[in-house]
Protein backbone atom coordinates (compact mmCIF):
# COMPACT_ATOMS: atom_id res chain seq x y z
CA UNK A 1 0.00 0.00 0.00
CA UNK A 2 2.74 2.48 0.92
CA UNK A 3 4.70 1.65 -2.21
CA UNK A 4 1.81 2.88 -4.35
CA UNK A 5 1.74 6.11 -2.38
CA UNK A 6 5.48 6.55 -2.81
CA UNK A 7 5.23 5.90 -6.54
CA UNK A 8 2.41 8.37 -7.09
CA UNK A 9 3.30 11.51 -9.01
CA UNK A 10 3.67 14.49 -6.75
CA UNK A 11 2.83 18.06 -7.65
CA UNK A 12 5.54 20.45 -8.75
CA UNK A 13 6.95 22.38 -5.80
CA UNK A 14 5.75 25.95 -5.49
CA UNK A 15 8.40 28.39 -4.28
CA UNK A 16 7.61 31.66 -2.62
CA UNK A 17 9.89 34.65 -3.15
CA UNK A 18 11.70 34.18 0.17
CA UNK A 19 12.47 30.52 -0.55
CA UNK A 20 13.80 31.43 -3.98
CA UNK A 21 16.07 34.09 -2.49
CA UNK A 22 17.35 31.63 0.13
CA UNK A 23 18.11 29.01 -2.53
CA UNK A 24 19.91 31.56 -4.68
CA UNK A 25 21.92 32.84 -1.70
CA UNK A 26 23.09 29.33 -0.81
CA UNK A 27 24.03 28.59 -4.41
CA UNK A 28 25.88 31.89 -4.69
CA UNK A 29 27.82 31.25 -1.48
CA UNK A 30 28.85 27.77 -2.61
CA UNK A 31 29.76 29.09 -6.05
CA UNK A 32 31.92 31.80 -4.47
CA UNK A 33 33.63 29.17 -2.31
CA UNK A 34 34.52 27.10 -5.37
CA UNK A 35 35.83 30.21 -7.14
CA UNK A 36 38.02 30.97 -4.11
CA UNK A 37 39.33 27.40 -4.23
CA UNK A 38 40.15 27.81 -7.94
CA UNK A 39 42.07 30.99 -7.13
CA UNK A 40 43.97 29.28 -4.29
CA UNK A 41 44.83 26.35 -6.56
CA UNK A 42 46.08 28.73 -9.24
CA UNK A 43 48.25 30.61 -6.72
CA UNK A 44 49.61 27.32 -5.35
CA UNK A 45 50.46 26.11 -8.84
CA UNK A 46 52.17 29.39 -9.73
CA UNK A 47 54.26 29.39 -6.55
CA UNK A 48 55.15 25.73 -7.03
CA UNK A 49 56.28 26.46 -10.59
CA UNK A 50 58.51 29.25 -9.28
CA UNK A 51 60.13 26.96 -6.69
CA UNK A 52 60.53 23.83 -8.78
CA UNK A 53 58.95 21.79 -11.52
CA UNK A 54 55.83 20.04 -10.17
CA UNK A 55 56.35 16.30 -9.89
CA UNK A 56 53.78 13.65 -10.82
CA UNK A 57 52.29 13.63 -7.31
CA UNK A 58 51.83 17.42 -7.35
CA UNK A 59 50.26 17.33 -10.79
CA UNK A 60 47.90 14.49 -9.88
CA UNK A 61 46.81 16.18 -6.64
CA UNK A 62 46.11 19.45 -8.42
CA UNK A 63 44.34 17.74 -11.30
CA UNK A 64 42.15 15.81 -8.85
CA UNK A 65 41.35 19.00 -6.93
CA UNK A 66 40.53 20.78 -10.18
CA UNK A 67 38.27 17.94 -11.27
CA UNK A 68 36.35 18.07 -7.99
CA UNK A 69 35.81 21.81 -8.38
CA UNK A 70 34.65 21.37 -11.99
CA UNK A 71 32.13 18.77 -10.82
CA UNK A 72 30.93 21.13 -8.11
CA UNK A 73 30.47 23.97 -10.60
CA UNK A 74 28.59 21.63 -12.93
CA UNK A 75 26.23 20.75 -10.09
CA UNK A 76 25.53 24.42 -9.40
CA UNK A 77 24.84 25.07 -13.05
CA UNK A 78 22.39 22.16 -13.00
CA UNK A 79 20.73 23.46 -9.80
CA UNK A 80 20.29 26.87 -11.43
CA UNK A 81 18.73 25.22 -14.50
CA UNK A 82 16.32 23.21 -12.35
CA UNK A 83 15.36 26.30 -10.36
CA UNK A 84 14.87 28.35 -13.52
CA UNK A 85 12.69 25.64 -15.09
CA UNK A 86 10.65 25.36 -11.90
CA UNK A 87 10.17 29.12 -11.77
CA UNK A 88 9.13 29.25 -15.41
CA UNK A 89 6.67 26.43 -14.81
CA UNK A 90 5.31 28.20 -11.72
CA UNK A 91 5.09 31.50 -13.56
CA UNK A 92 3.20 29.89 -16.43
CA UNK A 93 0.86 28.27 -13.92
CA UNK A 94 0.41 31.61 -12.15
CA UNK A 95 2.16 30.63 -8.89
CA UNK A 96 5.27 32.79 -8.80
CA UNK A 97 5.84 36.50 -9.10
CA UNK A 98 9.60 36.31 -9.63
CA UNK A 99 10.89 36.90 -13.17
CA UNK A 100 13.18 34.25 -14.66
Amino acid sequence: MKSKQLLSVKEEPVFDDQTILEILNVLELRHDLVNEQWHALKVELESLNEERTPNDTDQKRMADHGLLMEQELSRYQRFFQILRQSLKHSKNAGYATVAC
